[in-house]
């Protein structure tokens, strides 16, 4: 939803003489407003299945960093090789969520 071109979260609503009230939050400042919900706008944004993926996968990358799951960090001297890079898109394009992945003697990582 979007209130003034800014995107909102409606954290809560009521009723007052019989009008109805909106509890926003301006995701943009972090503000708290109250609005009739005839001021609010929709936002009708669809999505595509790629893109979908995409977030879901960095969600999932972004909670591993969290969990310290991730034993080659970002940061990290490692810089992947073409045909690494290729078999990972292929891993992320896929339907399947669970991947085991051995590239050298000795070096196994599972996903």
């Amino acid at each position: 939803m979007l209130y003034k071109g800014k995107a909102i979260e409606i954290v809560g609503e009521k009723e007052v003489f019989g009008q109805r009230i909106a509890w926003i939050r301006i995701l943009e400042d972090d503000r708290f407003l109250q609005i009739p919900y005839e001021e609010l706008e929709s936002q009708e944004t669809v999505y595509k299945l790629p893109y979908l993926r995409f977030i879901s996968i960095a969600a999932k990358i972004k909670d591993e960093i969290a969990k310290k799951n991730i034993l080659a960090p970002y940061e990290s001297s490692l810089l992947p090789l073409p045909h690494q890079i290729l078999v990972l898109e292929k891993v992320m394009q896929s339907i399947q969520n669970r991947f085991l992945l051995a590239d050298e003697v000795g070096e196994t990582n599972i996903y």
